[in-house]
């Protein structure tokens, strides 16, 4: 699973400025998608850790997804 921290800004020359900022996801099947989260939370987060960490934390949560265990964490 490859994850790239995307974080994305679009200004543009008229009065609707629009401020996106998201998470690049590559899933095991291949496909990508994007988790649009605001700017002000990615940026909190960043603040805090780092992109490694922040890569680790998604993809934990990425393969709990795709292949979710029902055992208690004490048991895997």
């Amino acid at each position: 699973m490859d994850v790239d921290r995307d974080l994305t800004e679009q200004q543009q020359d008229s009065a609707n400025d629009i401020h996106a900022a998201g998470i690049t996801i590559q899933l095991k099947d291949g496909r990508v998608v994007c988790a649009s989260v605001t700017p002000e939370l990615l940026n909190k987060v960043m603040q805090s850790i780092s992109a490694d960490e922040l890569n680790t934390l998604v993809c934990a949560i990425t393969e709990a997804v795709e292949d979710p265990d029902a055992r208690g964490l004490c048991q895997r």
